[in-house]
């Protein structure tokens, strides 16, 4: 599940993988991605965080900015 999100999140490009970031919170698993790169965080990308973090008893949360 963590691969299938890295590889939406990266769109096959290379170096796009390291503008983003995930946190673990006691509840939540935070997906940061920079504000210029906001298009990468579409349906496809919010499906796939909500799959991985539910595997882990978390919800997904998706932070712009």
């Amino acid at each position: 599940m963590a691969a299938r999100l890295a590889f939406s999140l990266s769109a096959s490009a290379v170096g796009e993988l390291g503008n983003t970031r995930l946190r673990l919170t006691p509840s939540k698993l935070l997906l940061d991605v920079p504000r210029r790169r906001e298009m990468l965080a579409g349906e496809p990308v919010l499906k796939r965080l909500g799959a991985l973090a539910a595997s882990i008893d978390r919800k997904g949360e998706i932070l712009i900015g």
